[in-house]
């Protein structure tokens, strides 16, 4: 009996839940603005794919990842993608980046191109953020217990 208790993971502290969200999203945003920055060179579209990234990493966090039997790590994959989605989105909405696509069929395939190189990169930060939210969850709650 006491093994199975033992594997249960504890937990999450509501404030360590709150502040993972939170340094989540910022990365995930700080991120696809530097990505969209480097691809786009345009500082409003940068804007928009920090303002995508963060609302959605922020939002998806909590019920992706920060899940009752531990952390997820296929839910930080999938909020790694969403942000880069919602990032795109951003960009063409606020930095009017969008408009250009439809009507021009080469930027339409490096949007598209770009899109595949950065999704690893995406899905890696949440990867590694989620990776590194289990361990701090991990230390935590072994030093509460002391």
């Amino acid at each position: 009996m006491a093994e199975t208790e033992a594997a249960r993971p504890a937990p999450l502290d509501p404030r360590f839940a709150v502040k993972a969200r939170l340094v989540a999203a910022l990365v995930l945003a700080a991120l696809a603005a530097l990505l969209a920055w480097q691809i786009l060179d345009r500082p409003l579209a940068s804007l928009g794919a920090f303002l995508g990234a963060g609302l959605v990493g922020g939002l998806a966090w909590g019920p992706l990842v920060l899940r009752p039997s531990g952390i997820a790590l296929g839910g930080a994959a999938l909020t790694g993608a969403l942000a880069l989605v919602t990032a795109y989105v951003g960009a063409g909405l606020i930095g009017a980046g969008g408009a250009r696509v439809v009507t021009d069929q080469e930027a339409a395939i490096a949007l598209l191109f770009s899109f595949w190189i950065v999704l690893p990169v995406m899905v890696a930060a949440g990867v590694g953020l989620a990776l590194a939210t289990r361990l701090l969850a991990a230390r935590s709650s072994s030093q509460a217990a002391d």
